[in-house]
């Protein structure tokens, strides 16, 4: 029998989001180039092995690349909105101190696998001394003490800190337009949107501003603004990286990953992040010992006209009929066939009651959203309103005016799900479902190596389509949240596509692996990337 979940939900969903913000059109921006290269200039890496490279031997200096990174910044960013905040100063003094070390020969220092490379960090990722906020209000001027696990791996790997980015508001949105802040458009068309909720971080690094940022996906927050911005997100294994200094929103399914512009950058930061945090985190004791990654990609470079020989791809079905445009669906097709044509053995497999699952995630997360959000009270944490008179009114005002509508209604159905009389009905259910998907997923790993589908049913929307009808922007997820429910890794690899009269736009195809084997999905995806270069 079909799951019964799905059609409530949307019914209260649609009753709960009924009333939604005005959007108001964007002054008229300056138009930038759609091509992220040619924002670089000539002179600029493309990749992060060739910019380690130039500083190893002398070409450049970390504290050129920096000023020319923050000057990039200055430039592209009043069209694009990616950032929030710079860390110009404490950047430069850490490049200065990097090309110290380079001078003095420093082999420690030379050997840094991401020497010099400029970073930017979506908002919710703490950092010390840098503000971070969650792009929330209620959050305003909030500077941590500490660095995230992630950052702190990253700076250790040589990493130079060039600012946070714009993101929805506590990562709840598909089109960073939740920001309590401000908008981020797509650089590949500055009428839409970047996706969401890391769509800061896709944003800069699409229009090439940075090499790389890191992200977080709950439920695709990586993947779908990679889709839509042509570049590639990795969502590693849930317990792979450490979440420590991580702001929570959907405590199970929450990680922390690259979003790049290509394939083997994603592989060099992701052998940074991943590994155990015995002091911070234990998901990540659960991890298996740490893979080769940049290697596993290397070896695919090298493997002649047939590199996925043997390697078994099954394409989820379900996934080129449910809500899914004819261009995307074209797009992914096309994909599959390069696949064969490059040795895989491709068949299809059921991933049945996906829409269900969509919205079995969706009572998840917004039910731990209900419980991660209650500290943001003005007394622990949060704004603090003036004039307030007891703890009541410090409560109401701070989460009052700190939230934005799209946070209020998130928690007001988190909460909803988990009340006296409804829990069973919504929550349990969920639970239930849950185990439903990872069943399927065992299944399909029995006769498939990964899976693949499109990462996202469209392709960018226009800015303000999802204030017409927030229970489809929760809907187009339904492609990105069995990952994140069965705690899969996934990536999205840009192909080309589009509907008729877009076909500049991007469309991204998921890649789905079995726990920990992010090696693989790697390799699957980069043999795709070398094909369609070639």
């Amino acid at each position: 029998m079909r799951p019964s979940l799905y059609p409530r939900l949307l019914l209260f969903l649609a009753v709960a989001v009924h009333t939604t913000t005005a959007f108001h059109p964007p002054p008229k921006l300056r138009q930038i180039s759609r091509n992220p290269s040619i924002l670089l200039s000539a002179s600029s890496p493309n990749s992060i092995h060739d910019l380690v490279e130039s500083f190893r031997r002398g070409q450049a200096s970390v504290t050129g690349v920096t000023k020319e990174t923050l000057q990039r910044i200055e430039q592209q960013d009043g069209a694009v909105g990616a950032f929030l905040a710079l860390s110009g100063d404490h950047a430069l003094a850490q490049a200065k101190i990097l090309d110290t070390k380079l001078a003095m020969k420093d082999t420690a220092t030379a050997v840094l696998p991401l020497l010099g490379l400029p970073l930017a960090v979506k908002d919710n990722i703490c950092t010390a001394g840098v503000p971070t906020t969650a792009a929330s209000r209620v959050l305003q001027g909030y500077i941590p003490s500490y660095d995230a696990t992630a950052v702190v791996r990253l700076k250790a790997a040589g990493c130079i800190l060039i600012g946070k980015t714009n993101m929805d508001e506590f990562g709840m949105g598909s089109t960073t337009e939740s920001s309590g802040y401000h908008v981020t458009r797509n650089p590949r068309d500055l009428t839409r949107s970047p996706g969401g909720s890391s769509g800061g971080s896709a944003a800069a690094v699409a229009s090439g501003m940075v090499l790389a940022a890191l992200g977080t996906d709950t439920g695709g927050s990586i993947r779908q603004p990679a889709s839509w911005t042509g570049t590639v997100g990795l969502k590693p294994t849930y317990g792979r990286v450490s979440r420590y200094g991580l702001m929570a929103y959907g405590s199970s399914t929450d990680v922390i990953g690259p979003l790049t512009q290509n394939v083997m950058d994603a592989a060099r930061v992701l052998a940074v992040l991943a590994g155990e945090d015995h002091a911070h985190d234990t998901t990540t004791s659960q991890a298996p010992e740490l893979q080769d990654f940049v290697g596993a990609v290397r070896e695919m470079e090298g493997k002649g006209s047939k590199p996925l020989a043997g390697v078994k791809v099954a394409l989820v079905k379900e996934t080129l009929h449910s809500r899914v445009e004819e261009g995307v669906a074209s797009a992914v097709r096309k994909a599959v066939n390069l696949l064969e044509r490059l040795g895989a053995t491709v068949m299809e497999v059921s991933i049945p009651y996906l829409d269900a699952h969509c919205a079995s995630y969706y009572v998840n997360v917004l039910s731990e959203a209900s419980a991660n959000l209650a500290r943001y009270d003005g007394v622990r944490y949060g704004l603090r309103p003036k004039g307030a008179e007891s703890a009541k009114t410090v409560m109401l005002g701070s989460r009052g005016s700190g939230f934005g509508e799209e946070v209020k209604q998130r928690i007001l159905l988190g909460t909803f799900s988990l009340s006296a009389g409804y829990s069973d009905a919504y929550y349990l259910k969920s639970q239930q479902l849950r185990s439903v998907l990872s069943q399927s997923f065992s299944e399909s790993f029995g006769v498939a190596d990964v899976l693949v589908c499109p990462t996202s049913p469209t392709v960018a929307y226009p800015l303000g389509k999802a204030a017409e009808s927030k229970v489809d922007m929760y809907a187009d997820d339904l492609f990105t949240v069995p990952a994140s429910l069965a705690g899969l890794p996934a990536i999205s690899l840009p192909i080309t596509g589009g509907r008729e009269g877009e076909s500049s736009l991007p469309v991204g195809l998921q890649i789905i692996g079995q726990r920990f084997a992010e090696a693989q999905i790697l390799q699957v995806a980069k043999a795709l990337e070398l094909a369609q270069g070639s």
